[in-house]
């Protein structure tokens, strides 16, 4: 199970794409994906249970609604719908899911070409390795550890003046969304997922939460 930050951080990026605006979720929808995690209920089957939720949102005309409340019933349903026929499946669990792993890796491979990240070639070619020939099981219970680990390449990437002028607006936006009543903690949390989002937009880069969610 990945830890509470890693977990929200990973349905707030795909809420959030979405909703299309915000840089975290507001504190009752945070306090909606704090539930899941405290039921554990399993990261992938929460996002792709949202992504499909989203998906009939979508085909539906002028209908659009704003709160991650809106879509839990179906996030669990489909949680435990997909529980249950792991249980009552005797096929093996931990299929190679070459498509997903290639997308993905294919993805940072692109990131390659970029201006800026020319010094870290390497590190990207090695996760875009690692990538390719995961299972998809392994994907999935591991997506936020390579998230994380292609944030700091990212940071890595950036100039002083420009990583810095990033802390401070990421500073700024978690300070006015989380407002007075937040503690340090959480505050630090927001932030941090705040900084990610804004490095990943500094190179058009949508994370690989939203990429997996959108090839699944």
């Amino acid at each position: 199970m990945v830890d509470r930050g890693e977990y929200i951080g990973a349905i707030e990026t795909l809420f959030l794409k979405y909703r299309g605006g915000g840089f975290v979720l507001t504190p009752k929808d945070e306090a909606v994906a704090e539930g899941w995690y405290r039921e554990r209920l399993p990261l992938k089957s929460v996002l792709r249970g949202l992504g499909g939720a989203i998906e009939e949102v979508r085909g539906k005309p002028g209908f659009r609604p704003r709160s991650l409340k809106y879509f839990a019933p179906k996030v669990e349903e489909h949680t435990k719908a997909s529980t249950w026929t792991r249980a009552q499946s005797t096929e093996p669990t931990a299929r190679p899911a070459r498509p997903l792993g290639e997308n993905l890796s294919a993805s940072v491979t692109a990131l390659l070409g970029r201006s800026g990240l020319e010094s870290q070639g390497v590190e990207l070619a090695a996760l875009a390795a690692q990538l390719r020939v995961c299972a998809e099981g392994q994907i999935w219970e591991t997506l936020p550890e390579f998230e994380s680990r292609i944030d700091q390449i990212l940071v890595g990437a950036l100039s002083p003046g420009r990583l810095a002028a990033i802390e401070t607006e990421a500073t700024q936006i978690a300070s006015r969304e989380c407002g007075p009543d937040a503690t340090h903690d959480v505050l630090n949390q927001r932030e941090t997922r705040v900084k990610s989002r804004l490095c990943r937009s500094e190179f058009s880069f949508p994370g690989l939460t939203t990429l997996a969610c959108s090839d699944s």
